[in-house]
C-alpha cells in the first residue's frame, strides 16, 4: 500500500467515524490508537517502538470508551507495570496513550470532553553512566562476534548513535582521507514529516582504521556491520551478550556515547 493510499484510507476511516459514538468516546481506545500509529507511518514516522508500547498497554485500556480513562486507572495501570518495568518505560508508555488521545482530539475524532484523562508519573533524571578504561577494555574482551567487538570500537571512537553505525555503508568510508562519513544520502519524501537526522563526518584513529581495514576485507555486504551478509538491523542482543560476558551491568549502546 502506497503512503497516498495510507493517507486516503485514513481521511475515509475519519470521515466515516466522525459521527455521535466517535465524538462521545463510545469508541474503544483500539480503534483510536490504531488509527493513531497509521497516521504516524503515513507520515514517516517509525512506529516499531510505538508498537511495542500499545503491547503493553493494550490489555489494560484496549477495551475501554476513551472517556472512561481517568487518574485511579492510569495509577493502577502504573502499580502493575513498576512490578516488571522502570518508572521511565511505565512514564513512556502512558505519554505514548496521552499523545493517542490528544491526536484523535486534534483531528476531530473526539471531543475534547470524551479524550478522558491519562495520569502519567513524574519523569524520572536521566541517568549518566560513564564507562571506566577497565570496563572499556572488559566490554571489548567480551565481544566474540566480530561485528560486536566492531560496532563498539566505531562507537567508542565517533559517539555515534546505534542507528548511524548500523546504517553506515563502505561507500561513506574513506581510507584515502581517513574519515567516517555518517551523514546519510537517504532522499526524504516530501509528503511525510520525517527530517534528515545530523550527523558528523569523522576522523579516523589508528585503531578504527585497523578494525575497518580488517573488516572491510571480509565484507560481503555493502553495509560496515554485517552478520552472514547482511545487515544487521539491531545490536543489544549481540552487545548484552557481551556486558554479561565482561561483567558489566546498566550499559547499554546508548551508554558508549
Amino acid at each position: 500500500e502506497s503512503e497516498g493510499e495510507a493517507r486516503s484510507r485514513l481521511a475515509a476511516w475519519v470521515h466515516a467515524k466522525s459521527r455521535s459514538d466517535v465524538i462521545l468516546g463510545n469508541q474503544t481506545v483500539t480503534v483510536i490508537v490504531e488509527a493513531y500509529l497509521q497516521d504516524r507511518e503515513a507520515d514517516g514516522k517509525g512506529v516499531r517502538v510505538m508498537r511495542a508500547d500499545w503491547k503493553a498497554l493494550q490489555p489494560h485500556f484496549g477495551n475501554l470508551a476513551p472517556h472512561t480513562i481517568d487518574a485511579e486507572i492510569c495509577r493502577q495501570y502504573a502499580r502493575h507495570r513498576l512490578e516488571t518495568v522502570s518508572q521511565g518505560t511505565v512514564w513512556t508508555e502512558l505519554t505514548r496513550l496521552r499523545s493517542a488521545l490528544n491526536w484523535a482530539v486534534k483531528r476531530k475524532v473526539l471531543a475534547p470532553q470524551a479524550a478522558g484523562y491519562v495520569w502519567v508519573p513524574s519523569k524520572p533524571e536521566g541517568r549518566t553512566r560513564v564507562l571506566s578504561s577497565d570496563e572499556i577494555d572488559r566490554l571489548l574482551a567480551g565481544c566474540v562476534m566480530p561485528h560486536v567487538r566492531l560496532f563498539v570500537i566505531v562507537a567508542l571512537a565517533t559517539g555515534a548513535r546505534s542507528g548511524a553505525i548500523l546504517e553506515l555503508t563502505w561507500d561513506r568510508v574513506d581510507f584515502e582521507a581517513g574519515i567516517i562519513n555518517l551523514k546519510s544520502d537517504e532522499t526524504i519524501n516530501p509528503l511525510t514529516k520525517r527530517a534528515r537526522k545530523g550527523r558528523a563526518v569523522l576522523p579516523m584513529s589508528d585503531e578504527v582504521r585497523a578494525a575497518l581495514s580488517e573488516a572491510k576485507a571480509a565484507a560481503l555486504s555493502d553495509f560496515v556491520i554485517e552478520w552472514n551478509g547482511e545487515r544487521v538491523e539491531s545490536i543489544k542482543k549481540g552487545f548484552g551478550e557481551a556486558c554479561r560476558r565482561a561483567g558489566l551491568s546498566d550499559v547499554t549502546p546508548h551508554t558508549i556515547r
